[in-house]
C-alpha cells in the first residue's frame, strides 16, 4: 500500500456513488408518480452503465495518476447535481415554452453530440486552450452522458420531454465510453499519454510518488507485470520526432508536444529506461519468468527503436542502426519476425530517396533480404515487400538485370487479405501503434518503392507542382509554415510561398532536424526549376549545403558518398541552370517572375560546383596516405593528429570486431571529432598545413584556387 491508498479509495467509492445514484433516484421517482417507470428506469441504467465503463476504463491507471481523474469527473456529477436544482425550474420553463422541440428529442441529441465531436476535434488540432477549457467545464456540466439533463428534467423538476433528450443523450454517449474502456489498456490512450506528461513535468518528490504507485500498481500485480506506461512514454518519444499525430490533452487545457529532438525526446527515453530498471529491480527474481522476461524485453526493444528514431532525425545513422539491430535482436528472439522484417524493409526505402539519410549500405541490405525473403515463416506480404526492396538495392547497385528480375518476381507473389494481421498483432505486442493499411495498398506502395529510383531522378523540371505532405506532422511553427507555403504556391503567390518555406527550413535546421530541412528546401528547387531557375538555384544551393551538413555525419566511407540520396541529379541540375541561365528548361518565358539573383560568375561558379561533385570522394580516397609536413612548427601537431588516428583505428577495429553497440559508435564519433580539431590546427599554422589538412579532410578546391595553382611561376 502507498500513502494515497485511503484518499484514493475515498474518492473511488465517492465516483461509484454519484455514478450509481440515478439508479434509487429512478426508483424514488417512479414510485412517486413523478416520472414513467420505464422510461425514468432506462435512462438512469444507461447513464450508471457509461459511468461505470469509464471507471472501469480508469482503473487501469495508477492509483496517484488516477486520483485527480476521479475527483474531477466527481467534482462534475456533484456540481451537475446542484445545479440541476438551481436551475432546473427555468430550464423546464424554456423547454415548455418552445413546444416545437416535442418529438424531436433524438435529433436534438445527436446534434448534440455531433457538434461537440466536431468542436472538440478543432479545438484539440488548433490548440484552442479557452474552447479545451470550455469542453472539458461547462459543456460536459450540461451535455455529458445526459447527467444533468436526468436530474434537472426526470427528477427535481420532471418533464418527459427533458427526460427523454437526458436518454438518447446518454445512449449516444455509451458507445464512447465503451470505446475507452476497450482502448484502455493501449498505451495510446489519451489517459495514459497525458498522464506520461503529468510525470515528465513532476517535481522530483512527486514523481517518486507517481512512480511508487505505479510499481505497485502495474509491475508487482497478479497476472505478470504491465510496462503500458513505459510504450507510452517510448511512443511520445518517437512521435515528436518522426512527424506523427501527437495531441495531449490535460485536465483543463490542452498541450500538443514539440519536442526538440535528441533533447527532450532523449529524456523521455531515458525516464522510459529508468522505469525499465526500477520494475526489474522490484520483480527481483520473477523477472526471469518467461511472461516478465518477455515483456522486459519488448519495452526494452521498444526503447532501442526509440532511440534510432531520434538518432537517425539527429543525422546519427549509424548510432540510430545499432540501436535498430538491437530491437531486432529482441524481436527476433520473442517471434516477432513480421515486425522485424517489415521494419528493415522500410530502412531500405531511403536507399535512393532524397529525403532521408540512408543507414544501409545496399550490400548489406541484399544479404539481409535475400535471408528474409528465404524465410517460410514469413507472410507472403512481407516477403514480397523484400523481394521489392531487394529490387531497390540492386539498382542502386547498378544491376538493372537483377533488380528487374526481383521486381517481378515480387509483383508475383498473391497478397492474402489476412496478411496484414500478423503485422498488426506483433505491433501491438512489441507497445507499438499498428499501421492499419489494407495489404493491397500496401503492396501498391511497394510497387511505387521498386520504382522510386527513376522517380527521384528525372524530378527536376519535370513539374511545377509543390506537395510537402505534413499530415502527420505535430503542431509546431515550422508546420505551419510549410503548410501556408504550399497554399501560398497554389494560389500563385510565389515570393509568399518561398519566404515561408525557408523560414520553415531555418527552424527546422536549427531544431536539428537536417534531413527534413534538406527535404523543404529540394522539393521548393524543384518546382521553382522551370518558372524561375535563378530561384530554383539557390533553392537547391541550399539543399546541397544541408546534404553536405548529413554527409559529414556519416562515419561509414561507404554510406557518406550517398547520404542524403543520389546525389549525382542534384549537382548536374544545379550545373544545367547555371550554364542554361534563363532557359534552363528550355522556355522562352522560363524566367518570368523570377527575380532572384544569379551569382557574379555563372560559369566559374558551375566549374567549381562540378569540380566540388566529382573530387570530394575522390580526395577523401587521396588523403589517407599524404606526407605530413615536415616543419619544426608541424611536429607538435603532426604528433597529436597521430595519436587521434590510433584512437580512430582502435575504436574502428572495436566495432569490427562484434556488433557495433551505439556506445562504440559514439566513442567513434568523438575520436572524428578530436582528429578534425587536430587538422583544423594544423590549417592554421601556414599554407602547408592548411593544403594537407584540407586533402585529408577530402575537400575540394574552389575555381579561384585551382585557376591559383594554375598560374606560371
Amino acid at each position: 500500500m502507498t500513502p494515497v491508498e485511503p484518499r484514493v479509495r475515498l474518492i473511488r467509492l465517492g465516483y461509484l456513488g454519484t455514478s450509481l445514484a440515478p439508479l434509487p433516484a429512478a426508483a424514488v421517482a417512479a414510485a412517486s408518480g413523478t416520472a414513467p417507470p420505464a422510461l425514468v428506469g432506462g435512462v438512469a441504467a444507461v447513464i450508471s452503465c457509461s459511468y461505470l465503463l469509464q471507471y472501469r476504463a480508469y482503473r487501469v491507471l495508477n492509483r496517484y495518476l488516477a486520483l485527480n481523474r476521479l475527483m474531477w469527473e466527481l467534482a462534475l456529477t456533484g456540481l451537475g447535481i446542484v445545479a440541476a436544482w438551481l436551475t432546473g425550474g427555468w430550464l423546464v420553463e424554456l423547454w415548455q415554452s418552445r413546444p416545437e422541440l416535442a418529438g424531436g428529442e433524438f435529433w436534438q441529441a445527436l446534434a448534440i453530440v455531433v457538434l461537440l465531436q466536431v468542436v472538440s476535434h478543432l479545438a484539440y488540432a488548433k490548440r484552442l486552450g479557452l474552447m479545451v477549457s470550455l469542453l472539458a467545464g461547462p459543456m460536459r456540466l450540461l451535455t455529458d452522458k445526459g447527467y444533468f439533463l436526468f436530474w434537472a428534467g426526470g427528477l427535481l423538476h420532471p418533464d418527459p420531454g427533458l427526460l427523454r433528450l437526458a436518454g438518447w443523450l446518454a445512449v449516444l454517449q455509451l458507445p464512447l465510453s465503451w470505446t475507452m474502456a476497450r482502448g484502455a489498456a493501449s498505451p495510446h490512450w489519451l489517459a495514459r499519454v497525458n498522464d506520461a506528461h503529468v510525470l515528465m513535468d513532476a517535481p522530483p518528490p512527486q514523481r517518486e510518488r507517481i512512480v511508487a504507485a505505479w510499481l505497485a500498481d502495474s509491475v508487482l500485480r497478479r497476472g505478470g507485470p504491465d510496462l503500458s506506461f513505459v510504450h507510452t512514454l517510448l511512443g511520445q518519444a518517437q512521435q515528436s520526432v518522426v512527424r506523427t499525430e501527437n495531441v495531449v490533452l490535460r485536465l483543463m487545457n490542452l498541450d500538443a508536444t514539440a519536442s526538440r529532438p535528441g533533447e527532450t525526446a532523449l529524456e523521455w527515453i531515458d525516464a522510459a529506461a529508468d522505469l525499465l530498471e526500477r520494475a526489474r529491480r522490484a520483480l527481483g527474481p520473477a523477472a526471469e519468468r518467461p511472461a516478465a522476461r518477455r515483456a522486459l524485453d519488448l519495452a526494452e526493444a521498444h526503447a532501442a527503436e526509440a532511440r534510432a528514431e531520434v538518432r537517425f532525425v539527429l543525422g546519427q545513422g549509424e548510432e540510430a542502426l545499432a540501436s535498430w539491430r538491437q530491437a531486432y535482436e529482441l524481436w527476433d528472439r520473442h517471434g516477432l519476425r513480421e515486425l522485424r522484417a517489415r521494419h528493415f524493409v522500410s530502412l531500405v526505402k531511403g536507399l535512393d530517396d532524397g529525403q532521408l539519410m540512408q543507414v544501409v549500405d545496399p550490400r548489406d541490405a541484399v544479404a539481409e533480404l535475400t535471408r528474409l525473403i528465404a524465410d517460410p515463416g514469413l507472410t507472403p506480404l512481407s516477403r514480397r515487400h523484400a523481394m521489392l526492396a531487394s529490387s531497390v538495392c540492386h539498382t542502386a547497385l547498378d544491376r538493372p538485370d537483377e533488380a528487374a528480375e526481383l521486381a517481378a518476381a515480387g509483383r508475383r507473389i498473391r497478397v492474402r487479405r489476412t496478411d496484414m494481421r500478423a503485422h498488426i498483432r506483433q505491433s501491438v505486442a512489441a507497445g507499438q501503434r499498428p499501421t492499419m493499411v489494407p495489404a493491397q495498398r500496401q503492396s501498391d506502395l511497394a510497387l511505387i518503392l521498386a520504382t522510386s529510383t527513376v522517380i527521384v531522378r528525372d524530378a527536376y523540371g519535370s513539374t511545377e507542382l509543390l506537395f510537402l505532405s505534413t499530415r502527420f506532422w505535430p503542431e509546431s511553427r515550422a508546420k505551419d509554415l510549410i503548410v501556408k507555403g504550399m497554399r501560398q504556391w497554389r494560389a500563385g503567390r510565389a515570393d509568399a510561398a518561398e519566404s515561408a518555406l525557408r523560414e520553415a527550413a531555418g527552424l527546422l535546421r536549427d531544431t536539428g532536424q537536417v534531413a527534413f530541412a534538406y527535404w523543404v528546401m529540394l522539393q521548393l528547387g524543384r518546382a521553382q526549376y522551370v518558372r524561375a531557375p535563378a530561384r530554383a538555384h539557390r533553392s537547391l544551393m541550399e539543399a546541397l549545403d544541408l546534404r553536405e551538413l548529413l554527409r559529414d555525419q556519416v562515419l561509414d566511407t561507404r554510406l557518406r558518398m550517398t547520404a542524403g540520396g543520389s546525389a549525382e541529379g542534384l549537382y548536374a541540375a544545379i550545373v544545367r541552370l547555371l550554364i542554361g541561365g534563363d532557359t534552363a528548361s528550355g522556355s522562352a518565358d522560363s524566367s518570368a517572375g523570377d527575380s532572384g539573383e544569379w551569382p557574379p560568375r555563372r560559369t566559374a561558379t558551375a566549374f567549381e560546383l562540378v569540380e566540388r561533385g566529382r573530387s570530394r570522394s575522390m580526395l577523401e580516397l587521396l588523403g589517407q596516405n599524404l606526407p605530413a609536413p615536415a616543419g619544426p612548427e608541424h611536429a607538435e601537431l603532426v604528433r597529436a593528429e597521430e595519436a587521434a588516428m590510433r584512437g580512430l583505428a582502435d575504436c574502428q577495429a572495436a566495432i569490427a570486431a562484434g556488433a557495433p553497440g551505439e556506445e562504440a559508435i559514439v566513442r567513434l564519433r568523438a575520436a572524428r571529432g578530436e582528429l578534425r580539431e587536430v587538422l583544423d590546427r594544423l590549417a592554421a599554422v601556414d599554407g602547408r598545413g592548411a593544403e594537407y589538412a584540407q586533402l585529408r579532410r577530402g575537400d575540394p578546391r574552389s575555381y579561384d584556387e585551382i585557376r591559383r595553382m594554375l598560374e606560371p611561376r
